[in-house]
């Protein structure tokens, strides 16, 4: 676990991950408990907003479209299905993206 969560602080996006992928992550980041203060170093001068900022906990969030995703998306803190996807997919999800054009 050491090892993952060394990987998982610097972690900002994975693409192209399969549906067991996808799942093992959420699972291990969950687990972490990551600080949203870690990634959020960079901000502008607002200290207020950046201290606010820091002290959020990260949100765990898997986007999918697929039945195999399901399990990921029930998993995530926040799941995001696309408007395109399998209703299962829809149904397991928090958000639906109506427009695919990221």
């Amino acid at each position: 676990m050491d090892r993952f969560k060394e990987i998982a602080a610097s972690l900002k996006v994975l693409a192209r991950a399969n549906a067991d992928h996808k799942k093992k992550l959420v699972i291990g980041l969950k687990a972490c408990g990551i600080e949203v203060g870690d990634v959020f170093e960079a901000l502008p001068d607002d200290k207020a907003k950046a201290a606010a900022l820091r002290s959020m906990q990260a949100k765990v969030s898997v986007t999918g479209e697929g039945i195999g995703d399901v399990d990921a998306l029930r998993e995530a803190q926040v799941g995001l299905c696309m408007g395109t996807g399998c209703p299962a997919a829809k149904d397991a999800c928090e958000l639906v993206i109506t427009d695919n054009n990221f």
